[in-house]
């Protein structure tokens, strides 16, 4: 079968434009492949405060309004500050397929004749259920009141790491009595992730390894919450985002269209495509210094301008604030002007008394700080008091005292 992958669209108003260009495109790669089966693993929304009746919340139920026209959704809740309960709402879309949404506890699914059914509806008591054409275990974000006990925060974290295993191994029992593709739809870490250059994650973040996953016994293993797309070992994979969301992302964003007609050796999918999305580009170039008249045309280079086609630059400047004045801001928004790249500035303006301050603390001596005080306040310095710091810093403190108080 074909599962299309996908996760972290967080979708909001200030960024809408750019989300519609690349998750259209994802929709319209969709309807060209057919896939089988769809996977949404979380945060589909930027906030959990994302206003039902908004146009990013109408944009949302409109994308998977036209996926579940093509194949059925699983979708999960991703990080409650992200999703919150707003994805929910997806169960009511009246579409040719359906869309189920997993948001409290993980859950096993079982896709037969188009249809997603629980374990519950899929197992009649007393009557053997048919062969599903396959089994997808959906874990949305776990959190640590949902594995909350009575007992200290060490031991809670020993019983997180011990109930999560004890879940994938049940998952893995279950799916083991058919065969048929066994895929896993997940919203948290996995130990040996790399991050995008601008994510970061809490220490709240509940973190599984490989090993776990393995309990399982997954075909796929299709992941959400880390935004750079990669592949963990030979089937657990991370979509990333489908668009850059912050300034310094410069990785590829996308989806996976996985085959698990196709296997390996060791049993796990190995017809895995990434597909990228017409991002922006989001360059951050922030340590440019034009204080004390630095090389005014440093943002030129960082990089070819082949680099700056298709992206959005953020370009910060320091420089003092008695000289931005004579700053030539229109050379800078030609230069990005003839790159046709939009362009958003962003000058630091710096006390100059701030930066001789800190000049003044990086001198070795006292006799040369007083010099350099001296130039900042316009001063002589008077006859005789380089002398006096010169013998108080070589240890005269006492002798100096004394021939004070005899004057």
């Amino acid at each position: 079968m074909k599962i299309l992958h996908f996760a972290d669209l967080h979708i909001r108003g200030s960024h809408l434009p750019e989300i519609k260009k690349c998750v259209d495109f994802m929709v319209e790669t969709a309807i060209s492949e057919q896939p089988d089966l769809i996977i949404n693993s979380g945060d589909t929304f930027h906030s959990n405060a994302v206003q039902l009746d908004s146009e990013a919340a109408r944009y949302a139920m409109d994308v998977h309004k036209r996926l579940a026209d093509i194949a059925p959704v699983s979708v999960i809740i991703g990080t409650k500050s992200h999703d919150g309960e707003a994805a929910v709402a997806f169960r009511h879309i009246n579409s040719k397929y359906p869309i189920h949404v997993t948001s409290d506890a993980p859950e096993q699914l079982f896709l037969f004749q188009g249809e997603l059914f629980t374990h519950d509806s899929f197992h009649a008591p007393g009557g053997k259920p048919p062969e599903p054409d396959a089994i997808i275990s959906a874990f949305p974000a776990p959190t640590k009141k949902f594995f909350q006990t009575d007992v200290g925060i060490l031991d809670t974290e020993k019983q997180i790491a011990q109930g999560i295993t004890a879940i994938f191994a049940g998952f893995g029992v279950v799916a083991k009595g058919f065969a048929c593709p066994h895929i896993l739809n997940f919203h948290f870490n996995i130990s040996g992730a790399f991050l995008g250059e601008t994510q970061q994650l809490t220490g709240l973040d509940i973190e599984c390894s490989k090993d776990q996953i393995a309990m399982g016994q997954f075909t796929v293993a299709c992941g959400g919450h880390i935004h750079k797309q990669q592949k963990i070992g030979e089937n657990i994979f991370f979509a990333g985002s489908t668009q850059n969301n912050t300034f310094g992302e410069m990785d590829p964003k996308g989806f996976y269209i996985h085959g698990t007609e196709d296997y390996d050796s060791a049993g796990a999918a190995a017809g895995s495509d990434f597909i990228p999305t017409p991002t922006q580009s989001m360059i951050k170039i922030d340590d440019i210094d034009w204080r004390e008249r630095i090389n005014h045309d440093d943002y030129a280079l960082r990089y070819p301008p082949e680099v700056f086609k298709n992206s959005r630059v953020r370009l910060r400047i320091k420089i003092f604030i008695d000289e931005q004045e004579s700053m030539d801001k229109a050379r800078i928004q030609k230069f990005f002007s003839d790159l046709n790249v939009e362009f958003t500035p962003d000058y630091i303006l710096m006390p100059r008394d701030n930066v001789r301050s800190q000049r003044i603390q990086d001198l070795d001596n006292l006799a040369d700080k007083i010099d350099e005080n001296a130039k900042v306040l316009e001063e002589e310095v008077p006859e005789g008091i380089r002398e006096i710091a010169e013998r108080l810093e070589a240890g005269d403190a006492e002798e100096l005292v004394r021939e004070v108080g005899a004057l």
